[in-house]
């Protein structure tokens, strides 16, 4: 399997935005057209797609219809996630044009069942790592299990794609954290893409140690769109 760079698009009250450790007091605003803003990326050296619906995730609304135009763009790889919380929603994704549909807290939580899921090779677990627990909820709360820990039950169960995103770090460009991506056993490296911090830098390492791929936000955006400078 080929190591796979993905570029986050982060989607909040229709507007492609990052944010700090998922903190909406730390915000910054790129563009008020994430269709605009995924066709900048077509092309430019990313192997996909990482798009996330903020308001979903919060449980507050969603940005279905905008969604869905990106999941019609072609020539770029796609995953969506962020509130997913039923079969029937999974499925519209993927038949919307989602290539891999991303579950966090209705896999973490149960209320999903899994069973069910027929395309579990298009089924992204998303494993978020807040201090030592998993974050849910758009990261407003966590399990008191390590990521790690859940990873071998959901194996069992015939998924086999992760993401690991280190919350403390992400939207920091603080990079990754060596020894901790190092202390993951390698018989699970290949199944995981990690997210939280990334620089470009980081690339080679996380790629050498065996991961899947990763997802790069901030750095992307800060090397691609100088200063404020947003895209109309």
């Amino acid at each position: 399997m080929s190591f796979k760079i993905l570029v986050s698009l982060d989607i909040l009250a229709g507007r492609v935005v990052r944010l700090v450790n998922g903190r909406e007091d730390a915000l910054t605003v790129y563009s008020d057209d994430p269709v605009a803003v995924a066709r900048f990326w077509i092309g430019r050296g990313f192997d996909g797609l990482h798009i996330v619906d903020l308001d979903a995730a919060l449980g507050r609304g969603n940005n279905w219809s905008v969604i869905d135009s990106v999941l019609s763009l072609r020539g770029i790889f796609k995953e969506v996630g962020g509130g997913i919380r039923d079969i029937s929603r999974i499925e519209m994704m993927l038949s919307n044009g989602a290539d891999r549909v991303v579950l966090g807290t209705g896999a973490i939580k149960g209320t999903i069942d899994l069973r069910k899921i027929k395309q579990k090779d298009r089924t992204v677990i998303a494993l978020d790592k807040l201090g030592n627990s998993v974050a849910i909820e758009g990261w407003k709360a966590t399990e008191n299990h390590h990521p790690l820990e859940l990873l071998p039950e959901f194996l069992d169960m015939g998924f086999t794609n992760f993401l690991i995103t280190n919350v403390e770090a992400d939207g920091t460009k603080r990079g990754i954290n060596i020894e901790e991506i190092t202390s993951v056993s390698p018989k699970y490296r290949s199944y995981i893409y990690l997210s939280g911090g990334i620089l470009f830098d980081d690339l080679e390492a996380v790629k050498s140690l065996g991961y899947a791929g990763a997802i790069i936000g901030k750095a992307a955006y800060d090397k691609f769109l100088s200063g404020n400078e947003r895209l109309k």
